[in-house]
């Protein structure tokens, strides 16, 4: 590293951490056990490898949506999707189609960083330990600050991208932003990491489903049946996960007396934003299980009438 870095490196961590501890509400002389962060040497070093650590990730995950994007194919986003389910329209603009091909990359990467996580989750909760329910607010474990980390990086990456691209929901924002807050205090605080990386199961486990959704769209599949299988598992993960599990470890969090107040602020925030976005997944989940039982009520899919139409 060139010199004239370091202490550019070393003020901004140190502003960040300080800033950070005023509003976490940290003392000085308070203990890592008792609080996760204190006025020392300690915090800077902490500091200093959260940010290196997301901007490490960051770099990571934007380095991969290059790599994405480059190998999409063309034809990504060239097929837009009439009312009567087609998807025999007119090319659209080279603009919008370069746009779609971004958008299909950062798709790709959110289902990379979503099995990642997910798998990096249940070797922490099922086979490291601890389990997150007998853990609330302890001290975070490597593979708990690991997982934290790579998310820290994702999260970063997708704000940046959503921001670029624009056309993103307020919700969705909200959504992201909580996420980063309740991250950033599992990694500043060392603590809670347990809680984190559960919350991030049951939050990215439907992920998957819902980009192999706007894949479908974009091959013109809409209406098919296989299109209405994938928002059937997908609404039913997002439901279950977020709206009949999530809630039973955000309660063992709010009546443990171990979680800083940021960890149990974020994850009522998270579970807020959940419960609003479970309004549209049950429409959802009600309209592919009604179109569902009329296709097999009229022996036929969608595809098998486009192919008919065709012949």
């Amino acid at each position: 590293m060139p010199s004239a870095l370091a202490p550019a490196i070393q003020c901004w961590s140190r502003a960040a951490t300080t800033a950070w501890l005023g509003i976490v509400g940290a003392r000085p002389g308070q203990s890592i056990p008792d609080l996760g962060v204190c006025r020392s040497a300690t915090v800077l070093v902490r500091a200093t490898g959260i940010v290196i650590a997301g901007a490490l990730s960051a770099g990571v995950w934007m380095g991969l949506y290059f790599v994405l994007k480059r190998a999409m194919p063309p034809t990504v986003g060239r097929r837009l999707h009439n009312d009567d389910g087609s998807g025999l329209a007119s090319p659209p603009t080279a603009n919008r189609a370069a746009a779609n091909s971004g958008e299909g990359a950062a798709r790709m990467v959110a289902v990379v960083h979503a099995l990642s996580v997910c798998v990096l989750a249940a070797y922490s909760n099922l086979v490291a330990g601890p389990w997150a329910y007998s853990s609330v607010g302890e001290r975070n474990t490597p593979t708990q600050t690991a997982t934290l980390q790579l998310s820290l990086g994702y999260f970063l990456f997708d704000i940046g991208w959503s921001v670029s691209a624009g056309g993103e929901t307020l919700l969705l924002c909200c959504h992201h932003a909580a996420s980063l807050g309740a991250i950033l205090s599992g990694l500043c605080l060392d603590a809670s990491g347990s809680e984190l990386v559960g919350s991030l199961f049951g939050a990215e486990i439907s992920n998957p489903a819902l980009q192999l959704r706007w894949f479908l769209l974009e091959a013109g599949h809409k209406g098919s049946a296989l299109l209405l299988y994938v928002d059937l598992v997908f609404a039913v993960t997002f439901l279950v996960c977020r709206v009949v599990w999530a809630p039973t470890l955000l309660f063992v969090v709010l009546a443990s007396p171990k979680p800083h107040w940021c960890i149990k602020v974020g994850g009522s925030s998270l579970q807020l934003i959940s419960w609003a976005w479970s309004l549209v997944v049950v429409g959802k989940l009600s309209k592919a299980i009604r179109s569902l039982a009329a296709m097999r009520g009229s022996g036929t899919t969608t595809d098998q009438r486009q192919d008919k139409k065709h012949s």
